[in-house]
């Protein structure tokens, strides 16, 4: 396990389906990050497939079919942190 914490980066938006976690870990023998993204969530799964259908055939949607996440100044410094981790030479 990591000295450094788990990291939750929220949109400057502040909705909570913007977001980010990122689980930095130690376990293999040199220090990764497991990010893990909220994604929207189509159920039942053909509205997936019918999307996709609609893509190849070239529709577009004002609102369109992705999501973002809005990052500021104020998230540099989980950024760096993060960066740090994968950078060190020793694993803390």
């Amino acid at each position: 396990m990591s000295k450094l914490d788990t990291q939750l980066v929220i949109c400057d938006c502040h909705s909570d389906e913007h977001q980010i976690i990122f689980h930095p870990d130690d376990d293999y023998g040199e220090p990764v990050i497991y990010m893990h993204t909220h994604l929207v969530d189509w159920t039942p799964w053909y509205k997936r497939v019918w999307h996709g259908i609609k893509y190849i055939f070239g529709h577009t949607s004002k609102y369109g079919d992705w999501d973002e996440i809005i990052l500021t100044k104020k998230h540099a410094k989980q950024f760096r942190d993060m960066a740090k981790h994968l950078d060190d030479e020793t694993v803390y």
